[in-house]
């Protein structure tokens, strides 16, 4: 039930703040949406490839109207946690992933100075999700419940894009935007459909959450190859066998995506994810489809059906813990 003031209505405030990044190469922007009342639990989120968390504002609002506190930011190279315009699409170094993951856990760390003692759990979508995997391996033991949004399987030619990415990288440079690498991840994912409007169609049904996405200018935009090389190095790290290994037996798991995401093939990658956590001896690993969504089932006109999804997990997680 949602909460709500003496006069029906939920106090919503959202605030922002910043970290200095964990390779302290900008200054990274998060927001808290809580509504000033004591949480039952925080939900951290992690936002996927080329867009930012404040997309996910209205279900961020949906968590903290029926009693979450949610703490989300922009990632590097992502929204407003960049120095120059130039820098969207931009993840430095090798290990670049592996900084974000600190970010994250950054972030975490003030939620949990913030509201101490009560439980948290991490949500991530797309390359959000690889995030929250890669995080889950190292803080696991911190995390109450897993929410893995349009996630994805293993990709066998990953070791091939990488060894094109160390090329073009040798000649062109690291911030070099490459066309072909784009189009080699991603261009097979509209051939499901006949009828092609945009090259982004495969992102969701709705075609006007398709155009507000086209029209955002932090959203869409090329990554970098140095940027393409840690989302591959990230996706081969947590699609191996000994990550899977490093998730705790205990630790709560729910896979969500649409059948139609091409991300997750349609269904394919996501099965493959459950069935390797379940080998690997988690005990509560569960999965929904969504016949006919795509790839951003939390903007799909469906959406209310996802969301209720979620928050079923999320209080089954927290009544089991106080069964505990």
């Amino acid at each position: 039930m949602n909460r709500r003031n003496s006069k029906g209505n939920c106090q919503m405030k959202i605030s922002k703040g910043v970290f200095r990044s964990s390779d302290n190469y900008a200054d990274i922007h998060y927001t808290v949406w809580s509504d000033g009342e004591k949480p039952k639990a925080i939900v951290q989120l992690v936002h996927g490839m080329a867009e930012y968390i404040g997309r996910y504002d209205d279900f961020a609002k949906f968590l903290v109207k029926n009693g979450y506190v949610v703490y989300g930011c922009d990632n590097i190279g992502h929204g407003s946690s960049i120095n120059k315009e130039e820098d969207l699409g931009y993840i430095a170094g090798k290990d670049g992933y592996i900084n974000i993951v600190n970010d994250l856990s950054c972030l975490t760390n003030i939620a949990k100075d913030e509201y101490p003692g009560i439980p948290f759990i991490l949500f991530g979508h797309s390359m959000g999700s690889l995030l929250a995997r890669y995080y889950a391996g190292l803080y696991g033991d911190g995390l109450d419940g897993l929410i893995l949004c349009g996630t994805s399987g293993s990709n066998p030619l990953a070791s091939i894009g990488l060894l094109l990415i160390v090329v073009i990288s040798a000649f062109k440079g690291r911030r070099f935007k490459s066309k072909f690498i784009d189009n080699m991840a991603f261009g097979q994912y509209n051939v499901r459909w006949k009828e092609k409007r945009t090259k982004f169609d495969w992102i969701s049904l709705d075609s006007e959450n398709v155009d507000r996405y086209i029209a955002d200018r932090l959203c869409g935009y090329l990554f970098t190859v140095s940027a393409f090389g840690n989302l591959m190095r990230l996706l081969k790290a947590v699609t191996a066998k000994k990550w899977f290994m490093r998730i705790p037996d205990e630790l709560p798991v729910l896979l969500v995506s649409g059948c139609e995401d091409p991300v997750g093939n349609y269904g394919v990658g996501v099965t493959e994810t459950e069935e390797k956590l379940k080998l690997a001896g988690l005990r509560d690993v569960s999965k929904i489809l969504y016949e006919g969504l795509r790839h951003e089932i939390l903007n799909e006109k469906e959406r209310e059906t996802v969301y209720s999804d979620i928050l079923s997990f999320t209080e089954k997680v927290l009544g089991n813990k106080k069964q505990a």
